[in-house]
């Protein structure tokens, strides 16, 4: 969750926001802190609490990287209730795989903190399944991969290499990954093994190689940055996750692009991502035994592992940041309406999702803390209180109409987005609603100026839109 609250706040930056990360795991001060269990904990959680107050203020928008347990009610809950305080619009985008069990134990503790967020974001549909058992709307934002950094090898490995990347912590289990790696060596006797993660249970592990008698083909990496991870996937013939509960690990996503045939387990949103295979081999959960079957399957068969490798790269293009910047644009959203619904209080009770897709299309604020320019919302709010009582199949319907009507406008009118959407889609016919906005190209700063004159209509039509997100001028988007 961390790296890719960093890689969103470094491409929103690049695409010209505002953006002051908030961080939970800041440096002690001072650093003797770190080795006392109680203070530790008590060291970071003060100055945190300082700085959401020093900051939340300057924002437009406060998005909040929510995860499940203790890490909800210490860092994302306070920050959700200092935001309300001030009266500044929340979004939360929630990760991790044990939603619905920490639901199931405390949904009456977090229901409260909930409805005060304007705007709930799920990386995959698993989690938006959780979501919506326990009455809470949200929308579908996938998680990012770096596609420049993370890229298949020019050449297959020489020798068996299997990864794991993932901390070293019960729930993603790399205990089961050790015992399923002492059968594979039993049959494929010079594989070897590379674990890149840290964790409370390191030394654990370590000594675990030793009982298991393998310790001499296992490396400890301890947690690798994006600098060195992409050639430790490049290495590997096969990426293996062990957890036993998961949403849509970024891990994966990473060996994806890499080009390495997966082996995962089957649990929470994995079988979302990944299909038994086609793109991935799925076992289940704390199973050695059938972990090492599928592992030696992909070693035996290098045919299947670069089958299965091929496809999860067909796959992959969806998490771009290309494709996810539209779709990022279109969800995440401030301004005066989000104002007012912060000032009475309204959350996702209130907002259904009238406020959350066809009302914001224009707007693109995404950030922990950050500011951005707030486009007219005239329309929007007059949309807001016409629909308010509609249900949300009727709300969505709507939206996917006036969608419709967009998009063949301007393939009709406008020359130039018709030339330039042609290298995506080949009809209006195959924007279909909302969901299919995210095919569509966003122009630049630079192609904007260079073609002015062509989109002298589009200008004035796209400013009086709130539903022209596709088509929006970025600067328009994303300024100060």
């Amino acid at each position: 969750m961390a790296k890719q609250l960093m890689q969103l706040a470094t491409l929103l930056r690049e695409e010209g926001c505002s953006v002051t990360v908030v961080r939970t795991n800041a440096s002690y001060r001072p650093s003797w802190m770190g080795s006392l269990p109680v203070i530790r904990a008590v060291g970071r959680l003060v100055p945190y609490l300082y700085r959401l107050w020093r900051d939340v203020p300057c924002g437009e928008v406060v998005h909040v990287m929510a995860n499940s347990g203790w890490a909800w009610h210490l860092f994302a809950a306070p920050a959700i209730w200092i935001a309300s305080w001030r009266c500044i619009p929340i979004v939360i985008t929630y990760h991790g795989g044990e939603a619905e069990a920490f639901f199931n134990r405390s949904f009456k503790l977090i229901r409260p903190t909930l409805e005060r967020v304007q705007q709930v974001i799920v990386p995959s549909e698993f989690l938006a399944a959780v979501f919506a058992r326990f009455g809470v709307s949200t929308v579908q934002v996938p998680n990012v991969v770096d596609l420049d950094a993370f890229a298949p090898a020019d050449s297959h490995p020489l020798e068996p290499h299997i990864v794991v990347t993932r901390n070293l912590e019960q729930v993603y289990d790399v205990a089961t990954a050790l015992h399923a790696f002492a059968r594979v060596r039993g049959q494929v006797t010079n594989v070897r093994m590379t674990i890149a993660g840290s964790g409370p249970l390191g030394d654990e592990l370590q000594r675990l190689t030793h009982a298991l008698r393998i310790a001499d083909a296992v490396r400890f990496t301890g947690r690798l940055d994006n600098r060195e991870l992409p050639a430790l996937y490049r290495s590997a013939t096969v990426a293996l996750n062990p957890s036993r509960a998961d949403n849509m690990p970024v891990s994966v996503l990473e060996a994806m692009a890499s080009g390495v045939a997966i082996v995962s387990t089957n649990v929470g949103g994995i079988p979302y991502l990944l299909r038994d295979g086609e793109n991935a081999l799925l076992v289940p959960p704390a199973c050695p035994t059938r972990m090492a079957e599928a592992i030696e399957r992909v070693l035996m068969d290098p045919i299947l592992g670069r089958r299965l490798a091929a496809t999860a790269l067909l796959d992959i293009g969806a998490f771009s940041w290309s494709r996810v910047r539209p779709i990022l644009f279109l969800h995440l959203s401030g301004g005066d309406g989000r104002k007012d619904e912060a000032r009475r209080g309204g959350g996702w009770e209130s907002t259904g999702p009238s406020g959350t897709r066809g009302a914001s299309m224009i707007r693109a604020i995404h950030a922990v803390l950050m500011n951005a320019l707030v486009p007219q919302r005239v329309s929007l709010m007059r949309l807001h209180k016409q629909r308010s009582g509609w249900s949300r199949d009727a709300i969505r319907g709507y939206q996917d109409e006036k969608v419709r009507e967009l998009i063949a406008y301007c393939w009709k009118y406008v020359p130039y987005y018709r030339a330039k959407w042609k290298e995506a889609i080949t009809s209006p016919d195959e924007i279909r609603g909302v969901d299919d906005l995210g095919k569509l190209p966003i122009l630049g700063k630079d192609e904007l100026r260079e073609n002015l004159e062509q989109l002298t209509t589009t200008a004035t039509f796209v400013k009086s839109s709130p539903r022209a997100v596709a088509v929006a001028p970025a600067d328009r988007l994303c300024s100060r």
